[in-house]
């Protein structure tokens, strides 16, 4: 039996506060400079708010929500 992807991603997209850490980590391995420049409570209301706007556009893909808050910045 194959997970379909809806599955795969169901345990973050289910439990904010870990796809909140998810995405701030991918978003520290990309762009390892903005926690430099930025205070930290700062960059997670943009985490919260990149969840917002990408869930309001029907992601369902943590995967895509991570190219999404990575091309915002």
């Amino acid at each position: 039996m194959q997970l379909s992807r809806e599955q795969i991603n169901a345990p973050l997209l289910d439990d904010r506060p870990r796809l909140r850490r998810d995405l701030a980590i991918h978003l520290m391995e990309v762009r390892p400079a903005l926690f430099d420049i930025h205070p930290a409570p700062y960059l997670m209301a943009l985490v919260d708010d990149s969840i917002e706007l990408a869930l309001g556009f029907g992601f369902t893909d943590v995967q895509a929500m991570r190219v999404f808050l990575q091309l915002r910045w």
